[in-house]
């Protein structure tokens, strides 16, 4: 009897789904001061909205990042024959690599918050790849393109 052939590492859904998990909270980020600046307060100064931009850049790139992170990591592992999870991980491992060569590049320096962001962006990567394992451990491969993401 032939040994079952596994697929190889589909590293181009992996890396997609880091890019995506990346730029979603840049794009929540631009609407968010887009939506403030011409429909919460228009006709402020320039430095008022810079100022809003600052506060309220890290709290959306911690947060929508990490869910951003579950939820690529999710589709990520989706197709993957038993091994979600390593797609999960995958997943996770790249966003932190991402995270960190942007972080080191601005050349600002790493807190404890960004260290616990990095960390629960990981754990995110880790549970979408188990999440995934969870619901098509028992559905065909053929058959896990016409689910929907949640």
């Amino acid at each position: 009897m032939e040994p079952e052939k596994k697929p190889p590492f589909r590293l181009t859904r992996v890396t997609i789904a880091a890019t995506l998990a990346q730029l979603i909270p840049l794009i929540m980020l631009v609407a968010t001061i887009t939506v403030y600046s011409y429909l919460i307060a228009p006709n402020l100064d320039k430095e008022v909205y810079a100022e809003f931009a600052t506060r309220i850049a890290k709290p959306i790139g911690w947060i929508a990042g990490t869910l951003a992170t579950l939820a690529m990591a999710f589709w990520a592992a989706r197709k993957a024959h038993n091994r979600q999870v390593i797609y999960g991980v995958a997943t996770g491992v790249l966003v932190v690599l991402l995270d960190i060569l942007s972080q080191t590049t601005a050349n600002k320096p790493f807190d404890l918050i960004d260290i616990l962001v990095l960390v629960a962006k990981l754990m995110a990567g880790t549970l979408g790849g188990y999440l995934a394992w969870q619901r098509y451990r028992n559905l065909p491969v053929e058959k896990r393109h016409t689910h929907r993401l949640i």
